[in-house]
């Protein structure tokens, strides 16, 4: 009696699961919306904090304009990667209303001569593999927010310990290397550890698993690569200027103006 429970349990939750899969398209599109919308306002915001640890936190100017780098870097890079889950999206929605409207696809007789004798794709065929692709491009940003997340709480965390103590930033600087230099020769290591049985287990390194092992080894890293190029020229946009701030240094010519001629409208 159980077991007949437990396996109708198991078959409801599977076909619970399967309508979810189907209708993930609606979250997607919902939650990359909102996303975006607080991305392209955050910015600024990031540009105020970064000078507000130089004017009144006492910050050195070195180290707020790397966290300003960083901040920006990570909203650049979501910013990309949502832009372009939608724009699939858009092309899905678009490919959607053709298999619709024409569920035959292709009828080869009604080409012109040169069109004929060809492999087209069927409509439903394309919408799938779509699909599939969009989906993957939504939950490959999961790892990396939650790897982002570890990181900024680690920077923050060295931030108030410079702060506390007095540090200079190239002791700072030089601790966050060797830790950074130690975890990935830990992980690089061949020999099974504890930590990285555990390391194993979670969630970041589970997706890029499942990646590497569904769409090869260096998919992952060269898909991150293109979308941090593609992100570049906006960070060099938000970062631009921000040197004025600097208080260990001589200005330029260019900058003994304020504001800078190129922040006029």
């Amino acid at each position: 009696m159980n077991s007949n429970s437990d396996s109708s349990r198991k078959n409801e939750e599977l076909s619970w699961l399967e309508q979810l899969q189907r209708n993930s398209w609606e979250p997607e599109v919902l939650i990359s919306g909102i996303i975006l919308a607080f991305l392209f306002a955050f910015p600024s915001r990031v540009y105020e904090f970064a000078a507000f640890l130089i004017q009144e936190v006492g910050v050195g100017s070195m180290l707020s304009w790397l966290v300003l780098i960083y901040l920006t870097a990570i909203i650049s890079v979501f910013k990309i990667f949502f832009v372009v889950h939608l724009g699939l999206r858009f092309m899905w929605a678009g490919l959607l209303g053709l298999s619709y409207a024409f569920p035959k696809g292709v009828i080869q007789e009604k080409l012109f001569k040169s069109g004929q004798g060809y492999d087209y794709q069927s409509p439903d065929a394309m919408v799938l593999r779509l699909e599939r692709i969009c989906s993957s491009t939504f939950a490959f940003p999961v790892s990396l927010s939650i790897i982002f997340l570890v990181i900024t709480f680690y920077l923050g965390l060295l931030v108030a310990i410079y702060l506390w103590l007095s540090l200079t930033f190239l002791q700072v600087y030089l601790f966050f290397m060797i830790t950074l230099i130690l975890f990935a020769l830990l992980m690089l290591s061949k020999k099974k550890t504890k930590f990285k049985s555990w390391y194993a287990t979670s969630i970041v390194s589970s997706i890029s698993a499942i990646y590497q092992s569904n769409l090869g080894k260096w998919y992952s890293i060269g898909y991150i690569v293109l979308i941090f190029m593609l992100a570049a020229p906006i960070i060099v946009t938000d970062v631009r200027d921000f040197t004025l701030f600097f208080n260990e240094r001589n200005m330029l010519n260019h900058e003994v103006e304020w504001p800078a001629k190129n922040l006029y409208f």
